[in-house]
């Protein structure tokens, strides 16, 4: 499994790179995005190396998540070359994740 964290400083490396990012945006101190660790977990183990699954903490990097459009978490977005390919705020069944970056990759 090879998820990365995000920081200030890595988040657009993820985002723009060629190969296709799943990125999801949870908060570290909520208790919402603490129960969607286990989907993010199994999204790695599925989709890596095709896909880098990525997370960025909103509670300590307001302001890049800020820039990549999202407010609140949790959230995804899928990403390849700095565009957004398609994403999901709130939580999203295992199923529907699964086929919103199968048709994104």
């Amino acid at each position: 499994m090879a998820l990365k964290i995000l920081d200030k400083d890595s988040y657009l490396g993820a985002v723009d790179a060629n190969k296709t990012s799943v990125v999801f945006f949870v908060d570290g101190e909520s208790a919402h995005s603490a129960g969607i660790a286990r989907l993010i977990d199994e999204t790695a183990e599925t989709f890596s190396p095709t896909a880098e699954v990525c997370t960025l903490d909103i509670g300590r990097y307001p302001e890049q998540a800020g820039e990549l459009g999202v407010q609140r978490a949790p959230a995804v977005k899928i990403f390849r070359e700095g565009k957004v390919l398609g994403g999901a705020v709130g939580f999203i069944g295992r199923g529907d994740l699964a086929d919103l970056i199968r048709k994104n990759i």
